[in-house]
């Protein structure tokens, strides 16, 4: 369940500057780190790291203004989260579970650098990193069904291999069970896969021209002057302009692993390193959430699969009542021929019972159009009685209509 909430600029300024960021997050259910980026994109300052500390120590501060909108100013700033409250209880008891079962001091995993991998799947990786070609961010992106996603610089091979093993191990201890995707490898937990990866954090910026770079590109531009106009040497400078790159990658050697899915879980989804940790004493906590993300995906494979079928049993009634109009529209059209010949047999009637009791019998025979126009409305009026007797309606019903016993 997602919870949302609205601020104003100077309502979002007002509530970091009441409290410290980690409180403020707290009662929005997002990290600190998220409030303060969503901070920065709406130009809202937010206290520098100490001014808490010196605030409670009595010691002067200054509070930063709040800049002017150059913007509408009555935009509205949406914060979505998903707090732990809202999962479901089959959910937070396997997560509970699961995290006193990392905290054993026998299930904790050890990450072995500097040895040969144990694992098949450790072996595997080993022998295709040491043949992959690194892209154009330095990175070697391993994608295949019989690994999970590996995305690395040379540096961080080692590590990578060695926490792929380890996470290997610990998944056949534990009986998850390694099945092979449409494109990686995935774990299948509780009747659902799971899928996650093992990247590096890579930096990008503009690329600066080197010396190297800059007297070729001159000694381009000598060669091409108004008088000496040459489109094969234009050529041969674009062609070398498109081998410089546009931006320069760089990476700190920082990895994290990343479950692919259920990003708004209100979960864990992401373990990395940090100034202090590395993401090799996260694996038991990375493990205690794999479970409790395949329950909930469950759950919510559960909830979308009763949504289609409470949508296809109201198509179901849409299309029932409107099949039962169409066949009450049949029948009454079939029905209204009778009720109007009867309608009008009961017309003739009345003219001709009107009429004969106007004049005498024996008048009626000095007037011998009239007698005939009385004669045809008595015949009339049987004819039109016999077309709505039984069995000339059981007739009409077989040739006209086809059955009302089989529309019901």
């Amino acid at each position: 369940m997602k919870t949302s909430f609205q601020f104003t600029r100077q309502e979002l300024y007002d509530l970091v500057w009441e409290k410290p960021m980690t409180r403020a997050s707290e009662d929005l259910g997002i990290s600190d780190v998220g409030l303060k980026k969503i901070c920065h994109r709406n130009d809202v300052p937010v206290p520098p790291r100490g001014y808490w500390a010196k605030l409670a120590a009595g010691k002067k501060v200054v509070q930063e203004a709040l800049p002017e909108e150059e913007a509408d100013p009555g935009y509205k700033i949406r914060i979505t989260s998903t707090r732990k409250s809202d999962l479901s209880e089959a959910v937070s008891g396997v997560e509970a579970a699961a995290r006193d079962r990392e905290q054993q001091p026998e299930n904790q995993i050890e990450v072995g650098t500097g040895r040969e991998p144990e694992t098949k799947m450790g072996v595997w990786l080993k022998l295709r990193l040491a043949k992959q070609k690194a892209n154009g961010k330095g990175l070697k992106v391993i994608r295949s069904p019989q690994c999970f996603p590996v995305e690395v610089r040379e540096e961080s091979i080692d590590r990578a291999i060695a926490i792929i093993d380890a996470l290997t191990t610990a998944f056949d201890q534990r009986g998850l069970q390694i099945a092979r995707g449409e494109e990686t490898a995935v774990l299948q937990i509780a009747g659902e896969t799971i899928s996650f990866g093992l990247h590096e954090v890579v930096k990008r910026k503009k690329h600066v021209h080197t010396d190297e770079e800059k007297a070729k590109l001159v000694e381009f531009d000598r060669k091409e002057t108004p008088r000496n106009w040459n489109s094969r040497n234009w050529e041969r400078r674009w062609e070398y302009e498109r081998t410089i790159p546009e931006f320069d990658y760089h990476s700190e050697g920082k990895l994290y692993l990343e479950i692919g899915e259920n990003a708004y879980s209100g979960m864990r989804c992401k373990w990395g390193d940090a100034k202090i940790q590395r993401v090799e004493k996260l694996l038991n906590d990375f493990i205690a959430h794999l479970e409790p993300h395949a329950v909930q995906k469950r759950e919510r494979h559960e909830e979308q699969e009763r949504w289609a079928r409470e949508r296809a049993e109201a198509e179901q009634r849409r299309t029932e009542a409107a099949e039962r109009k169409r066949l009450r529209e049949k029948r009454l059209k079939f029905v209204d021929e009778y009720r109007d010949w009867l309608d009008e047999a009961d017309r003739l009637e009345r003219i001709v019972g009107h009429l004969e009791g106007s004049m005498a019998a024996e008048d009626e025979g000095e007037l011998p159009e009239f007698s005939a126009m009385m004669q045809w409305c008595r015949d009339e009026a049987k004819r039109l009685r016999g077309r709505v007797a039984p069995e000339q309606i059981e007739a009409d019903i077989a040739h006209w209509y086809g059955s009302f016993v089989c529309d019901r």
